[in-house]
Formats: structure tokens, sequence, C-alpha cells
């Protein structure tokens, strides 16, 4: 076997996706300085599936939520089967079905819901990267205990398909559905 060439593929494939995900970050803080009249939050996304950054701004009027987020992918890293962890993008549309103000000190609960779309590169049940298209849903509360500071607890499902370019097969990516009752915790910083 040829480690040193498919370490070296395996390098310049990271390479391409840290470049990717580099001007997906440069995209998402122009959009976030064009509408710096709005309400945007930033921060991070803390999950068994993976962890990362994620960047959310008002749309459609204000209607729902557009969010932005690039994530480092475990799958399989946690529990020993790979060393490398995978790397995906997720975008969501997340609208308020129900919102609550607590208290005289303006605590608020946001229960949300919203449609989406992952693209990446990761592993999928049969221990094979390759990359991966999806479309999200996603379900979750927010909890605001102050105006700045938005913690939320949400779960989210991937429908999609897992490229795998060695043996010129696709599948359905199971990994996207099985870890689909793994919960996702945000902290974000709204300004």
């Amino acid at each position: 076997m040829n480690y040193g060439g498919k370490l070296l593929y395996f390098g310049v494939l990271c390479t391409k996706t840290v470049k990717s995900l580099l001007l997906t970050a440069l995209m998402l803080l122009a959009v976030t300085f064009s509408v710096s009249a709005q309400k945007v939050s930033a921060g991070a996304l803390f999950s068994p599936k993976g962890c990362g950054l994620a960047v959310s701004v008002p749309a459609a009027g204000g209607e729902c939520t557009a969010s932005f987020a690039a994530l480092a992918d475990f799958s399989g890293l946690l529990l020993g089967k790979t060393k490398y962890p995978g790397a995906m993008f997720r975008f969501y549309y997340d609208y308020t079905i129900f919102s609550k103000s607590c208290g005289p000190s303006g605590d608020a609960f946001t229960l949300y819901a919203g449609p989406g779309a992952m693209l990446g590169y990761v592993r999928d049940r049969d221990g094979i990267f390759g990359a991966a298209a999806a479309l999200s849903g996603e379900l979750g509360i927010a909890y605001f205990p102050v105006e700045f500071v938005r913690i939320s607890l949400g779960f989210n499902v991937d429908l999609g398909l897992h490229f795998d370019t060695g043996d010129k097969k696709t599948r359905i990516y199971m990994e996207g559905l099985i870890r689909t009752w793994m919960p996702q915790v945000g902290l974000m910083y709204c300004f």
C-alpha cells in the first residue's frame, strides 16, 4: 500500500476544505457587516456529533433567522474509529414557533424549527470519508438569560447522500439519520 500517496491526497483534500471554510467564514463576516443594524448573533456549537462556529442573522423581513455553521464532524473520532474529523457546513432558516418572556428581568424562552441544508466531507457508517450533501431539519429551544446571551439546545437531522469517491458509489448518508437523537448545545453572543 502506498501510504505516502494517501497522506498527500488527504493533506491536499484537507487544505481545500480549510480554504473553503475560511472563504465561507469571510462571506459570513461580510453578511454580518451588511446587516449590522439588525440583531446578529455569533458563537459556538457543541455536540457529540461535532463542534464549530455559527452566525445567525435576521431574514425574510424578521420572520425567521438564517443560521450558518462551520463544524468539525466527530463521526467515529470519539470512538477511535478514525484519527481525523470531517468538516461540514450547515445552513438553516429557523422560524419561531413559540416565544415566552418570564419574570421582571426579561428572561425569554423561544421554541424554533426550520429547514436547511448540509454540505461536507464526512465519514459515514461504513467508515469511509467522502463528500456529503443533505436536506436538513432542526428543532430546538433557546433561552436568553440576559439580552445579549443566547443558550440553545437543539436536534437536527440530515437526509442526504454520501459520495464514496474511491469505490465510485453513492449511498444514503446514514450518520445524518442515526445521530439525530444527539443534542447540540449552542452558546451565542447577540450584538
